[in-house]
Formats: structure tokens, sequence, C-alpha cells
């Protein structure tokens, strides 16, 4: 039962759209944590349309959450989708999971929001014996943008989080398939589903790598 979180303290960097076509990669099952639901409403979005629901569970508390980890089969995928705020039930799921992945854009203003994330993560490093690390995936990123001095700056100063080697530019095919309940590898736009196999693709490396490096 493979666990991944995508969380971040700060809102509007795209936990939810992430968080939406990770569950298309991998046939995931979605524990929704996010108070406005998002992904629950989109789900309902794919019954109208005629498209087969997701499986989403709406979470409250670390209780409920335990509840539905106890009912997934081994090889089921679990997406949790995290609210924009620093809760008891925000740093569970952190150190539950078997990763965790921090969408980030690359701005200035962006510079607070991880470093009071790495902050989160640094305070329950002291409460585990679980490396507690996050993966800083840049998203809504400019498709002509190279330059990413600002996060490599943020993450080469907290070994908890690490930046990942995949992309995920601005696109606009991802906000209208999300808007009708797809996720991208329901559309034909190649290149964005290339950007989230390229992303499963190093989910499912690192996972393995964490397993055979302990």
């Amino acid at each position: 039962m493979p666990v991944i979180t995508v969380a971040h303290t700060k809102g509007g960097v795209g936990k939810s759209m992430i968080s939406w076509n990770l569950a298309g990669a991998f046939n995931g099952t979605i524990l929704d944590l996010d108070f406005q639901q998002s992904l629950s409403h989109n789900n309902d979005l794919r019954k109208k349309y005629g498209l087969k629901p997701f499986k989403v569970l709406e979470i409250n508390s670390v209780e409920e959450f335990l509840q539905a980890s106890k009912k997934a089969s081994l090889a089921e995928w679990i997406i949790i989708d995290t609210g924009g705020f620093d809760d008891d039930l925000l740093r569970f799921v952190i150190t539950y999971a078997d990763i965790v992945i921090t969408p980030a854009l690359e701005s200035n203003t962006e510079l607070f929001g991880l470093q009071t994330f790495g902050r989160i993560l640094n305070d329950l490093q002291g409460q585990t014996m679980k490396n507690v690390f996050s993966c800083v995936l840049l998203n809504k990123i400019h498709p002509n943008s190279t330059n990413f001095e600002v996060i490599k700056t943020i993450c080469d100063a907290d070994e908890k989080l690490v930046l990942m080697d995949t992309i995920i530019r601005e696109r606009s095919i991802y906000k209208k398939s999300f808007n009708v309940g797809k996720t991208i590898f329901e559309t034909t736009n190649s290149v964005a589903k290339a950007e989230f196999t390229a992303l499963k693709k190093e989910i499912t490396k690192r996972l393995a790598n964490e397993i055979v490096n302990g």
C-alpha cells in the first residue's frame, strides 16, 4: 500500500491538481483532507460525464485516516490531498507517507512558504525515528523558464527539502481537464501526459531506492 502525501502549507501551488493526476497515473484511491473537498466534487463530475469515478474518501481526523488505511489492500496506491494549513492531521499524514510531494512555484514569495514547510518537517523529525523529508516538485512553471535558482537555493539550505527532476509546466489543458473531471491521461495532450508519466516514474524510482537504502 504505497502512500503519497501531497502537502504544503501554502495555498495556490496546485496540490489538488497534482493529487488528481497522480490518482490517474497510479489508478489510486484518493483521501481528501482538504476542507474545500475539491477532489470529492471533481469525482462527482466524473459520474456526471459518464467517467468511471475514483474511490474518494473524505477524511477529517487521524482516526478516520487510520480506519481508511486499514481497509486498503496492499496493492492499492493511496493519494492524499491535504489542505493548505498546519494541523495535527497534516503532520500525521506526512510522517505516515512513503513519499511526500510538495508542489512549489518558482517565485520569490515561494521562499517563505517553503522555509515554513521545511521547519515543520524538521520539527517532525525530532518526534520520529523515520527519515522525514519532502520531494519538492516545480509546478505551474512557464514553458520557457529554465532558471530555478530560487527553489534550488531553498532546497540546498534545508536537507528536508529535496528538489525533484520532474517539472510540471503551466498548460491550459491541466485546468481544462480538471474542470470536467478528467485526469490528464484522459486527454489527447501528449506533452502534458509525458510530464505526469515522468513524475510517476520518478516517484516509483524514489520509492524503490528508499526500500533498498532503508
